[in-house]
């Protein structure tokens, strides 16, 4: 099987969505309330420095190892998604705070997909040297070569402009 995480992501989904429905009520403020945080800006600095070490730290993990990603490199990624949903539990209805945490998930985002492509050398994806074997083909011959290596079928780039 080759898709198990799907198994985990739809019983996790399914929790949450439960667990949300059985504490909806609690959850929920009354029109009266303020927010749980008011408006107490050296919670939200705090939160920020906190953040930026965390990522710093992931950042120097990620460079530590050769051809691949340490297992702090993820913990400290997920500790750092873990400050992004205090910070979102913490808005206190700013713009600017809707921005920083927009700006931090898309630097976690990055991180996690950069870290893929520039920790290791050639191409990333699916069978990679098969491919990376094609463009040597392709350099060392001058041409498409015929027959894909490691296989014996005709070379479907062939039909493909090359131009």
């Amino acid at each position: 099987m080759q898709h198990e995480y799907l198994i985990t992501l739809g019983s996790v989904l399914v929790a949450t969505c439960l667990f949300y429905l059985v504490f909806r009520k609690k959850l929920q403020m009354a029109d009266g309330d303020t927010h749980p945080a008011g408006n107490n800006q050296s919670h939200i600095i705090i939160v920020n420095i906190i953040f930026l070490l965390v990522f710093t730290v992931s950042i120097y993990t990620l460079h530590t190892e050769a051809l691949h990603r340490p297992l702090s490199y993820f913990l400290l990624t997920s500790v750092a998604c873990a400050i992004i949903a205090v910070e979102i539990v913490l808005y206190s209805g700013s713009k600017a705070q809707i921005y920083s945490i927009l700006g931090k998930i898309f630097l976690i985002a990055l991180s996690l997909r950069g870290g893929e492509y520039f920790g290791f050398a050639g191409i990333i994806g699916i069978d990679p040297w098969v491919h990376q074997e094609i463009i040597r083909d392709l350099v060392s011959l001058g041409h498409v070569p015929q027959v894909l290596p490691f296989s014996d079928s005709v070379n479907v780039y062939l039909n493909f402009p090359l131009h």
